[in-house]
């Protein structure tokens, strides 16, 4: 499809506020009937996305669930019953080697093996042509620059405010899951623009040395917080045994951390029950540059009438880090200038800190290729 561009206009013309993107939405959804009566319309969505200026993209489970991957709430049991929480967590890394190395072993090669769907590809294109609109905008303001000098005055009357806002130009788009699964960076995301909250396996740690008691369960922390890559799970790719006890002596000694030796390597991923042992580096998992960039967004909203979109798909109430984010950030922005565009089958509502602004209770891939169709037919 092709896509009209719209410039930022909090570029082209930083003194001038435009109407409201809460404004432009309501005036297009008074002009013509809604396309469907039971969900927030999808060519309203698809004009929030088309007048944004920015766009943060926010991805939880469900998002990569229709790839046909097991997550938290669709997994089931696994080997003696454990539950996908039981088995990922920091009690099995202690006291069931062998169901953890045989878990992390499994998800990681379902998560190299399943092909992205077309969700992705959409999201994608969507960051493409928001930042698109942003070259092209910048190109023109340097252009007005170059053949219409300000005077002395004319700098000097422009606010404090303005002047930190236009000073640093965040870029167009960012992205922030709770996903491990690293998709974002594969469909073509930037990977310095995509904050993985609770790491990815592709990358693994020094998880300490554990105790093998129940309490505690681990007799020494971390070595450090150095990323490390993947050990070799070979020796853990055999179905776990019925008896618990008889799969940890069969399984190969669990890998050993190559900067301590007596420390046992985990994936770099936040684990159930882990408080403050994963390696939780801000500029490693990109929490300090999704900061940085939301601040910069949340200021250029502020004094120059940026609009912000935040496109929310699949993030759930079991673990709602996402979505809480996602809220935040809406509450931030001044009134108007921000829209929340929610994508969840099972809790399209239900806020926690703010309530959506475009809610669609569906799943992403079938939503985000609705929204896509009515951005073409723009």
């Amino acid at each position: 499809p092709t896509y009209q561009l719209y410039a930022p206009r909090c570029l082209l013309a930083p003194t001038t506020r435009t109407p409201t993107m809460a404004a432009v939405c309501t005036a297009e959804a008074k002009a013509g009937e809604r396309a469907e009566a039971t969900v927030t319309d999808y060519a309203l969505a698809a004009t929030v996305l088309a007048e944004a200026d920015y766009i943060l993209f926010a991805g939880g489970a469900g998002l990569s669930a229709e790839c046909g991957l097991k997550t938290f709430a669709n997994a089931g049991t696994f080997a003696d019953g454990l539950s996908y929480d039981q088995v990922a967590s920091l009690d099995s890394f202690a006291k069931r080697p062998g169901h953890f190395y045989r878990f992390w072993g499994g998800m990681s090669e379902a998560y190299a093996k399943a092909p992205l769907h077309e969700g992705y590809t959409i999201l994608n294109r969507w960051r493409e042509r928001c930042e698109t609109k942003h070259t092209e905008a910048a190109s023109v303001k340097e252009a007005v620059t170059e053949v219409e000098a300000e005077t002395q005055a004319e700098a000097e009357a422009e606010t404090q405010v303005e002047e930190e806002a236009s000073r640093s130009v965040p870029a167009a788009t960012f992205a922030v899951t709770s996903n491990v699964d690293g998709y974002f960076v594969r469909c073509g995301f930037p990977p310095e623009q995509v904050a993985e909250i609770h790491g990815n396996v592709r990358t693994w740690q020094c998880g300490g040395k554990p105790t093998g008691k129940r309490f505690p369960l681990i007799e020494r922390e971390r070595c450090g917080d150095a990323l490390l890559p993947p050990p070799d799970l070979s020796a853990f790719t055999s179905p776990p045994s019925a008896d618990a006890a008889d799969d940890a002596a069969e399984d190969a000694p669990p890998p050993a951390c190559p900067r301590c030796g007596d420390g046992r390597m985990r994936p770099h991923v936040y684990l159930f029950g882990d408080g403050n042992r994963f390696a939780n580096d801000a500029g490693t998992t990109k929490t300090a540059a999704y900061r940085e960039w939301t601040d910069a967004v949340v200021q250029r909203a502020t004094a120059l009438g940026a609009r912000v979109a935040i496109v929310e798909v699949g993030s759930g109430l079991r673990v709602p880090t996402i979505r809480k984010r996602c809220e935040e950030l809406l509450t931030r922005l001044p009134g108007g200038q921000g829209a929340l565009i929610r994508i969840n089958p099972d809790h399209p509502d239900q806020p926690i800190v703010a309530s959506p602004t475009h809610s669609f209770q569906e799943g992403a891939v079938n939503c985000l290729v609705r929204i896509e169709a009515a951005l073409g037919a723009r």
